[in-house]
C-alpha cells in the first residue's frame, strides 16, 4: 500500500494543532487566574490597558512581553512556562 503524506483528511493541521494549544493556554490562564482572586480585566486595569488587549495576549493572537511577564506574575509562573516559544529560561520575564 502506498501513503499519500498529503492527505489530511481526517487529522488536524499543525495551525490547527497550534490553535488548539493556544486556546488551552488561554483557559488556564483565566482559570488560575480566578483561582489567584483576579482576572484578565483586573490585569488589564493595573497596566491601563483595554481588557480586549489582555484577551488578545492571553490566547496568542497577539505579543506584548509587558502584558505576558505582567500576567505570569499574578500566577507566579515563569514567563517562559507559559510561553517557551517567546521567553528563554534565562530572561527577565521568569523574574515571579
Amino acid at each position: 500500500m502506498l501513503y499519500d503524506f498529503d492527505d489530511f483528511s481526517g487529522h488536524s493541521t499543525a495551525t490547527e494543532h497550534l490553535e488548539r494549544l493556544r486556546l488551552q493556554r488561554h483557559e488556564f490562564i483565566k482559570s488560575h487566574l480566578r483561582l489567584a482572586g483576579t482576572s484578565l480585566a483586573e490585569l488589564s486595569r493595573e497596566l491601563g490597558l483595554k481588557s480586549g488587549t489582555m484577551t488578545t495576549v492571553s490566547k496568542g493572537k497577539g505579543q506584548s512581553k509587558r502584558v505576558q511577564i505582567h500576567i505570569a506574575k499574578a500566577l507566579n509562573i515563569p514567563a517562559s512556562t507559559l510561553w517557551p516559544e517567546v521567553f528563554s529560561k534565562d530572561t527577565e520575564g521568569d523574574q515571579t
